[in-house]
């Protein structure tokens, strides 16, 4: 029996590139949105569980992720993970009809507008 060596676990990859192929279907989408809240819960920790529904942290395990793309795609793609984090944690604060919830969420609609004319794909987090 081998030993299994936790350094050659192969990364996860977002490539914006491939994900641009008109064959893939609305698995490969919903695939997409699950490493998203990975990632979100990743660099941002148990608080994001909050607003992520039906979501837990048995799967926040270690992990490297490569995001592949032009640089306005990464760039689109870092800022509104940073925009989606920021609403999630006002929304856990504040509540949905709070101001500065609303005014979080208005902000994440224009990172998430930015980021779809970037990279052409859909935002992933509903």
């Amino acid at each position: 029996m081998s030993d299994l060596h936790e350094e050659k676990i192969n990364p996860y990859v977002i490539d914006f590139e491939k994900m641009k192929d008109k064959s893939l279907n609305e698995v490969f989408l919903r695939m997409f949105g699950g490493l998203t809240k990975w990632v979100l819960k990743r660099m941002y920790g148990k608080e994001m569980l909050g607003a992520l529904v039906g979501e837990s942290d048995a799967d926040v395990s270690a992990g490297e992720v490569r995001i592949v793309g032009k640089p306005e795609e990464v760039r689109a793609y870092v800022k509104a993970l940073e925009a989606e984090k920021e609403h999630i944690r006002l929304y856990n604060e504040y509540g949905p009809d709070h101001p500065r919830t609303a005014r979080a969420k208005a902000m994440l609609d224009m990172v998430v507008k930015k980021f779809e004319r970037a990279t052409e794909l859909p935002w992933p987090i509903e």
